[in-house]
């Protein structure tokens, strides 16, 4: 059985908390950013059965309605503050989020909601659950809207009548104004990695900026230089002396004793990337991008990946064996995939989650591994002991 923490805190700042984990358990692994800029996620799983624009009695619809169970998680669509969570005649229990550049969003029907006025929540924070409350509901599902200005939204074409989405899952629209920085940008801290010794780590931020605590080193950092896009994850070399950063468009970063050994830094990605794990050696790494497509660099070997097969959810990290022939992959949604001599040793893919997965260690021996969510519970597999998580 996975043990987790109880007390929900941001992975930045459950940061002092991993600290205690840091001797066994961060073996220089990445966590991506906490918040996919460029895209809003969808809040819940299941079959989309209206969507904008569609005719109902004395109306025009506003949003789209996913046919969730009552009773299923319904997660944030993006960073914002709770600016409405109420019971409305028509709506039942419903809640409003203000989100950047002028968004907002609905969530109708709910059976109950976790959030009050005022609360800033995160992307992919669980915030209700689905029902079917209020006079204008058809049966169990979500009505979700996303509206600019006060102007609904047209995010699902009609073509996406019937087909099924996944909570965590990238909505498929341009959503003017995110990613482009300001105030979208990500939380500051968003990647972790641990010394040789397991005294000290250091944080990275999206910017660049590298922070170093314990007995971590500073060796350089792209903080206040120009970037193409932010960064993501962070790994350290096994000496200890440098580290690595890896950006959402694959470019790389080395500073101390860490060695450029490539990039896709300028070249085409189906999916941005998410984090970066070294080789047993430090003279190799490996990147991997959202869709499970994993880039081998210098001595890392190529040892299969999930790119191009179907996801129920986006892959956010991964972590290399001790003998560096073979690694794992973590999805949002918790499911595990294993490649080369790294052995499954459980996930929580399809068990219910109070909030996404983020990143993923292996323990010293490669016999387990940790994996941590976005609220800052952490789950433990193989010889993986649990030494805390959340925030004391």
């Amino acid at each position: 059985m996975p043990t987790i923490s109880r007390r929900p805190a941001t992975v930045a700042r459950a940061a002092a908390t991993v600290a205690a984990l840091a001797a066994s358990m961060l073996a220089a692994v990445a966590s991506p950013a906490l918040a996919d800029n460029a895209h809003m996620n969808w809040p819940t799983s299941g079959p989309i059965t209206g969507i904008v624009g569609d005719k109902r009695t004395g109306h025009s619809h506003q949003g789209v309605d996913i046919g969730a169970p009552t009773g299923s998680p319904v997660y944030a669509t993006y960073d914002g503050k709770v600016t409405n969570a109420f019971k409305d005649s028509c709506g039942g229990q419903t809640i409003y989020i203000a989100h950047a550049y002028g968004y907002q969003s609905r969530y109708l029907h709910l059976s109950s909601f976790s959030v009050g006025v005022g609360q800033q929540v995160s992307q992919g924070q669980k915030i209700a659950v689905s029902g079917n409350t209020g006079t204008c509901t058809t049966g169990a599902h979500l009505h979700f809207e996303i509206r600019q200005n006060g102007s609904s939204v047209s995010f699902a074409p009609a073509t996406a009548r019937n087909s099924r989405v996944s909570a965590g899952a990238a909505i498929s629209y341009a959503f003017a104004g995110l990613g482009s920085g300001g105030p979208a940008a990500a939380p500051p801290d968003v990647a972790i990695a641990r010394t040789a010794a397991g005294q000290g780590y250091w944080l990275a931020a999206a910017d660049g900026g590298v922070f170093s605590y314990g007995d971590a080193q500073f060796y350089g950092s792209m903080g206040g230089k120009p970037l193409a896009a932010p960064v993501v994850g962070i790994a350290a070399t096994p000496s200890g002396k440098g580290y690595w950063l890896v950006a959402k468009d694959g470019g790389i970063f080395a500073f101390g004793d860490a060695q450029f050994y490539g990039s896709m830094g300028g070249k085409p990605l189906n999916a941005p990337m998410v984090g970066i794990t070294p080789t047993a050696t430090g003279r190799g790494y490996w990147t991997v991008a959202r869709d499970g497509g994993i880039f081998a660099f210098g001595d890392a070997q190529f040892y299969g990946s999930m790119g191009g097969k179907p996801l129920n959810a986006p892959v956010v990290g991964l972590a290399a064996t001790p003998s560096g022939k073979g690694y794992w992959l973590v999805a949002a949604d918790g499911g595990i995939f294993a490649f080369g001599d790294a052995p499954f040793y459980g996930s929580m893919g399809g068990k219910p989650l109070n909030a996404p997965m983020v990143g993923i260690a292996s323990t010293t021996t490669g016999a387990g591994y940790w994996m941590v969510a976005r609220d800052g519970g952490v789950f433990t597999f193989g010889d993986a002991t649990f030494f805390g998580g959340g925030q004391d």
